[in-house]
Order: C-alpha cells, then structure tokens, then sequence
C-alpha cells in the first residue's frame, strides 16, 4: 500500500450518484459527454463515475490509496 491518501464524505442519501453525476457534468463544463471521457483519475469521484456504487468504489481506491472517511 502506498502512502498515499484520499478522504470521502460518507453520504446517507440516496441521491449520492445524482450528486456525483451533476458534479462531474458540471467540471466537464456542462457537456455530459465529457464525463465518460474524462481522465481526472486523481478526482476523488472518478470510481463513483457512472453510477457505481460506493462500496465497490471504496475497495478499488483501497488497492492504491489509504482511504479515510470524514464523519
């Protein structure tokens, strides 16, 4: 594991992908298009991308990052 680290807020809504989704379109300057095509892999949400679900988004971030949640 590497000494790297990325921090999540952990969101009770269920609204997190919509959230995610606006978030990513709006950094892509409006256009969705760009969300798929986006390579801002240090972006704390790109795994979140999609609609993924979070869990499984944590667990891949885990194989490189140390992953730390705001409570």
């Amino acid at each position: 594991m590497s000494n790297k680290s990325v921090v999540l807020r952990r969101i009770k809504q269920p609204s997190m992908a919509k959230a995610i989704r606006q978030y990513c379109v709006a950094c892509g300057g409006g256009q969705p298009v760009e969300v798929r095509d986006c390579v801002l892999t240090r972006c704390p949400l790109f795994p979140y991308r999609f609609g993924c679900n979070p869990k499984s988004a944590e667990n891949r971030l885990r194989k490189h990052y140390h992953v730390e949640f705001l409570e």
